[in-house]
């Protein structure tokens, strides 16, 4: 099926990509631990597959999640195939769809819980009694949408048509089941339905590929209809978005439903939608969703919401975020800028991936992390009673791969180079093709040389220009045009430099400080929430006003990974707005990204330390609970 409403910017395939800069030694790391090993497949591969035969998800009666794990093996798998092309993980990923639907029940249901119609949420005070535990979860369709997805990733690899049967097959079982038994969608699962309802995206992918009106018109009227109610009834995703008011106004208690993840994986299926069904009501919906993130969700390390909350994570210094909250952050935006063009949806990509989302990626690459703190140490641990898996560490692959095909972009007449860390790329013309090389500078000093080669008619450029940069020379010949720098290419040849002015900037909060020193409060609670032992200390939750420290798109931390003492990394040093701060670039080997020496310097008063990117402050399983800060 073709989309009714085009995209305004299109992808650069995959392959054609390659990130030589910060990104290289870290994807390629944890490409090979996670996805491209023997270990990876033969053991981490195999504890997810086996899921579907041992079927423990509902054994117990809180409800679990590991039928999740290998859609998203699978879909990180087909992402990196795409950057790599990898024959032999091709093979893999067509041997493994095949193979998992041989374990199909005969009418097609494909799941980790043994009874297809146990898609409810549970009661606390049964749970409570019979496990242990007052948790409602359950997740039947939920990991049903991750297997439908999986499958049809590789379907999409391989073209292979039983494959696609195959994913027919689910999704047929599951509409006709909950159909049959007058059951709605969003009154199954957890979260209001929104984990159910986050199915969308890849039954509308199942609609393109086959034309089936069966699963566009089931799209339209479990979910989207649901989301458009004029009774309000929660979630009402749409209705609720357009009205503009913080997340944390639309119900009351959204610690208990506003779920970040989930709810972000539901607008990127609304935006899936929107292009099959020229719904402009959805688009505006997308669109409004992103600007209430931005104005009431967005934190101090550039991802959005507390802990996979949304619950007004503007307005608290402390900054937690689940790696799949940032991922599907940047996924958003990535969706958004494919149909808008907008070069806002770029900037809030490149903050979230150097800083956030690469401070989630372990670096040995066995493993990342369950939670990214602002300060102390980041979370981690395994999930489900299983050795190698875990939502967000599954996830992983993805963060990377997309971030790889925002780099370079391209409509009908213009080729959009958004990211510059060292890079190359190809990219078909009207006319032929186009090679373009950035090469370093740009994270230290922000300079760096772009080389462009046409092999027929030239056609334009643009050049984002980044948010944070507050002036820029570029030596060829251009002007302004929507946030971007735009060249008309005058030769088939052209190199020139591009220098985005660099400095250290101090940003303040802003807003009222939420002081929270009572430990039942339920922020305070999953500000210590921790799989691993030696989670932060109390001590470390900030209740007063701190300045963090960002260069160029970097935001900067101390860390004990540069001999900063504890006395150092927790100091509250005479830093203010005003004053002046200098940075300078010093030798750190290999234990950081990058390290500086930085100086503040206010009221006669003068400090000075060591600080590194963020990103590499901490990335590691930590036992020390007291390791690094982004506060001075």
């Amino acid at each position: 099926m073709e989309y009714i409403a085009k995209d305004f910017v299109s992808c650069v395939p995959t392959g054609d990509i390659k990130l030589l800069g910060i990104t290289k030694p870290i994807s390629e790391l944890f490409f090979e631990k996670r996805v491209l090993s023997d270990f990876a497949k033969n053991v981490i591969y195999k504890e997810a597959e086996d899921a579907f035969r041992t079927q423990i998800d509902d054994a117990r009666y809180i409800g679990l999640w590991q039928g999740e794990f290998w859609g998203k093996l699978v879909l990180s798998a087909a992402d990196v195939y795409r950057y790599t092309q990898d024959a032999e993980l091709l093979e893999f990923l067509k041997r493994g769809a095949k193979t998992l639907l041989s374990l199909s029940r005969e009418d097609g249901y494909l799941n980790t819980y043994r009874n297809s119609m146990n898609v409810f949420e549970g009661d606390a005070d049964v749970a409570l009694k019979t496990c242990g535990k007052p948790y409602t979860w359950n997740w039947n369709i939920w990991c049903r949408k991750y297997t439908l997805w999986g499958i049809l990733s590789v379907y999409e690899l391989t073209g292979d048509s039983d494959i696609l049967a195959g994913a027919e097959r689910l999704c047929d079982q599951m509409i006709d089941e909950l159909s049959a038994n007058g059951v709605e969608l969003r009154r199954t699962g957890v979260f209001n339905g929104l984990p159910s309802c986050s199915i969308l995206k890849p039954m509308m992918i199942l609609y393109g590929h086959t034309g089936n009106r069966k699963y566009y018109d089931y799209c339209k009227k479990e979910i989207i209809d649901n989301f458009k109610r004029a009774d309000g009834r929660i979630p009402n995703l749409i209705s609720n978005a357009i009205s503009g008011k913080p997340i944390c106004e639309w119900y009351p208690e959204p610690e208990k439903w506003a779920k970040a993840y989930e709810m972000m994986s539901c607008y990127e299926g609304i935006i899936e939608f929107y292009r099959y069904s020229g719904d402009a009501e959805c688009l505006e919906a997308v669109k409004s969703f992103y600007d209430i993130l931005m104005k009431t969700e967005y934190n101090a390390i550039f991802s959005v919401g507390f802990n996979d909350m949304f619950c007004g994570a503007s307005d608290n210094i402390n900054a937690i975020s689940e790696p799949c909250d940032i991922i599907h952050f940047m996924r958003l935006c990535y969706e958004l800028y494919l149909v808008t063009g907008e070069k806002r949806y770029m900037d809030s990509i490149e903050l979230a991936y150097y800083n956030a989302f690469l401070a989630g990626v372990f670096n040995n690459g066995e493993f990342g992390s369950r939670g990214v703190r602002s300060i102390g140490r980041h979370m981690w641990g395994n999930q489900c009673k299983m050795q190698y898996q875990h939502c967000c560490v599954n996830n992983m692959p993805r963060g990377f791969v997309r971030f790889a095909e925002c780099a370079v972009m391209r409509s009908e007449d213009c080729i959009y180079i958004n990211m510059f860390e060292k890079l190359t790329a190809k990219i078909n013309t009207p006319s032929g093709t186009c090679e373009i090389e950035v090469s370093d500078g740009y994270f230290v000093g922000g300079r760096f040389t772009v080389n462009v080669k046409y092999s027929g008619e030239p056609i334009r450029l643009r050049i984002r220009i980044p948010a944070w940069c507050t002036d820029y020379e570029i030596s060829e010949r251009g002007y302004i045009a929507e946030g971007y720098y735009e060249i008309m290419p005058e030769c088939s040849e052209l190199s020139f430099t591009v220098d985005f002015k660099s400095e250290p900037k101090l940003v303040t909060f802003d807003k009222e400080i939420q002081v929270l020193r009572d430990k039942s409060h339920w922020k305070f609670d999953r500000w210590l929430s921790d799989y691993a032992p030696g989670a932060p200390t109390p001590d470390l939750f900030v209740n007063e006003n701190r300045i963090t420290v960002t260069y160029g798109p970097l935001l900067l931390a101390k860390s004990k990974r540069l001999g900063n003492t504890e006395d150092d990394i927790f100091a509250n040093e005479p830093v203010s707005p005003s004053s002046r701060c200098t940075l300078m670039p010093i030798e750190h080997g290999a234990c950081v990204n990058y390290a500086f020496s930085i100086e503040f310097e206010n009221g006669g008063k003068t400090y000075r330390t060591k600080v590194c990117d963020f990103a590499s402050a901490a990335n590691e399983m930590l036992s020390d609970p007291r390791f690094f800060s982004i506060y001075f």
